[in-house]
């Protein structure tokens, strides 16, 4: 009887760890399947700020992973700019999108890094007209200002070798 008591357990721990070992590999291969359309996504979020502030300054090229601690809450991708707009002196050109925090709380900045130790504010995803300005004038003292300056250090790494071009 004792033998029946240790054999029955053992199937039952064999069968729940089989259904946790089910259940992240669902949720891993989501994740996975999930990436190439958030990438997406803020890659044409970055194209439609450039877009609206910038017409024809520049192209969204592709995704530039950057291996920070920021990277959870930011993305930037390689920026071609048109003959119109080709004022980078032969430097590259990067399209950041990032979150940065307001009075109003999160909101998603988009900043072009073509100068050497300074990046530009473009304007503010999914947010247009009054309401964008009216961000744009509450924030550009504090914290527009603190990620301009601080994106350089950020994607100095990326010069650097600490990010790798895999996706």
């Amino acid at each position: 009887m004792h033998e029946f008591s240790k054999r029955t357990t053992l199937i039952a721990y064999g069968i729940f760890c089989a259904v946790m070992a089910g259940i992240l590999i669902i949720l891993i291969s989501t994740a996975l399947l999930a990436k190439g359309r958030w990438v997406s996504g803020l890659k044409m979020q970055v194209s439609e700020v450039l877009e609206e502030k910038l017409p024809g300054a520049y192209t969204v090229g592709e995704n530039v992973p950057v291996r920070t601690p920021f990277a959870a809450g930011a993305a930037c991708y390689k920026l071609t700019a048109t003959a119109s707009a080709a004022t980078t002196g032969g430097r590259e050109s990067y399209g950041i999108i990032l979150r940065i925090m307001t009075i109003y709380g999160p909101a998603a900045a988009v900043y072009v890094y073509a100068e050497p130790d300074h990046a530009v504010f473009v304007g503010f995803a999914n947010m247009h007209n009054a309401v964008a300005d009216h961000m744009e004038q509450i924030s550009k003292n504090s914290s527009i200002t603190y990620w301009a300056d601080r994106i350089p250090a950020i994607l100095r790494l990326y010069d650097e070798g600490a990010v790798s071009d895999d996706n």
